[in-house]
């Protein structure tokens, strides 16, 4: 029994030891592991340079429009028509048409582009032929520019190539009347141009040339060719003086002014703080001498401004206000709404134009509202495109012309003819044809209406 009993003891003592580590009579002792190979390291191998083919990619969209600048082409459009040429010759027959061009002949965008090659270096004198417009870049910059409508007129420049290749892109656009569009070069030394050949010119091959029907969608650049609208005043009628007498550094957005009887003139700023500013020192003709300070802001597009015994009314997209100046140190105190009851949503287009000022009465312009891109909105909220009556005393008004688009201007008549003046400016007249008008409507009661075209363009 006692040697049982001594048994059970050595192996008590041994499971002990095993499941205690603080009882081991041995260090732990790390178990060897086996060598682990490294990770192998992913090798990129460059892309392939893609395959070329003599010749350019030229590409075609159709634009529902005429065209008077090359315009921006909205991206993620497939063209209408899209081939290698082997060089750039494209022209029109008697009918305006090409076989290259398929059937488009009227209105439409062209892009050429591939690789020009070069094997002699030197100077290289390009020139680029085309009707309408056309502009050609060589490895980004811009080297010919010839945009605008024209007949088949050429455009020369002088080139110092590399030997290699050069990345050449080519902007075309086509209004009516056939169409041409050819590069040619002259090779250093050589007495003479040519087509440059196809052994020139290069494009990636096997690409997909993918096409679908229909017009596209472009971006008509900004035309500035008018004073006031990207050119400066030149001259003026004779019986004014022409003076420039801003001071340094003011650069107004001016909506409307009209002058103070003691020779301050007050001007309404279409900017982002909608501003009021009275300009001292204007008389004197000398900008050095001409202060402005600002003697209200926070207005809503204030488009028009009269002075009435030197109360100043200011015309607002949404009301027709009167700045108070109760303390008399230059600074309006009070915003004082005289009339408000027309109605306007939150279309940009929806201005309010004026003002004018006669025996009690004001007179403004309302603009209609029209979508991104010229196109009147459908329905229109009541009452737009008027011209209003506003009686000074009490703010009510009458409407006494209507049918007008963007009447943007409105003026006592000639040697104080009571009748009034309404200048509308870009008149639309058919899809996507503006033509700039500078039409005068005498406004008197009773009510004028101006028609509205079966189009339904308003005629202004």
């Amino acid at each position: 029994m006692q040697t049982r009993n001594g048994e059970i003891a050595s192996a008590l003592a041994l499971a002990l030891s095993l499941a205690l580590p603080g009882c081991r009579s041995a260090p732990d002792v790390e178990p060897a592991r086996a060598p682990v190979a490294p990770t192998p390291v992913a090798q990129i191998t460059p892309e392939a340079p893609r395959p070329l083919t003599n010749g350019l990619w030229a590409r075609f969209w159709l634009v529902d429009e005429p065209l008077e600048k090359l315009p921006v082409l909205v991206a993620n459009q497939t063209p209408n028509v899209s081939v290698v040429i082997p060089t750039l010759d494209l022209s029109s027959d008697a009918n305006d048409a090409s076989v290259t061009t398929a059937d488009l002949r009227y209105t439409f965008v062209t892009r050429v582009e591939g690789v020009l090659r070069i094997d002699e270096p030197g100077e290289y004198v390009l020139r680029l032929t085309s009707d309408d417009g056309s502009r050609l870049s060589i490895d980004g910059a811009l080297a010919i520019d010839h945009d605008g409508l024209h007949s088949a007129t050429e455009r020369d420049c002088t080139l110092k190539l590399d030997r290699g290749e050069h990345n050449l892109f080519i902007e075309h656009f086509q209004t009516y009347g056939g169409f041409v569009l050819r590069l040619e070069w002259k090779r250093p030394g050589a007495p003479s141009f040519e087509t440059v050949p196809a052994s020139a010119l290069a494009t990636p091959a096997g690409e997909m040339l993918i096409t679908s029907p229909g017009p596209k969608k472009v971006i008509l650049p900004l035309l500035k060719g008018a004073p006031g609208d990207g050119l400066p005043l030149e001259a003026v009628h004779p019986s004014f003086d022409l003076a420039t007498v801003r001071p340094e550094g003011f650069e107004p957005r001016v909506g409307g002014m009209d002058w103070l009887s003691d020779g301050r003139l007050a001007i309404s700023l279409w900017d982002a703080n909608g501003s009021v500013y009275l300009l001292d020192g204007v008389e004197t003709g000398d900008p050095t001498k001409v202060t402005a300070k600002r003697f209200a802001s926070g207005l809503a597009e204030p488009l028009g401004l009269a002075v009435v015994d030197d109360r100043i009314f200011v015309l607002q997209k949404q009301e027709l206000t009167e700045l108070v100046d109760e303390d008399r140190d230059g600074v309006a105190d009070e915003y004082r709404a005289l009339c408000s009851g027309w109605d306007v949503s939150a279309n940009f287009h929806e201005f309010a134009f004026g003002l004018a000022y006669k025996d009690g009465y004001f007179y403004a312009n309302l603009a209609i509202a029209i979508e991104p891109g010229g196109k009147s909105s459908h329905p229109q909220i009541s009452g737009r495109g008027s011209t209003l009556k506003i009686a000074l005393a009490d703010g009510t008004f009458d409407v006494v012309a209507h049918g007008e688009r963007t009447p943007n201007g409105i003026g006592i008549g000639v040697d104080g003819d009571p009748r009034f003046l309404a200048i509308a400016r870009g008149a639309r007249f058919g899809r996507g044809v503006w033509v700039l008008s500078e039409t005068t409507h005498a406004v008197a009661e009773p009510e004028l209406a101006i028609p509205v075209l079966d189009n339904g363009a308003h005629a202004e």
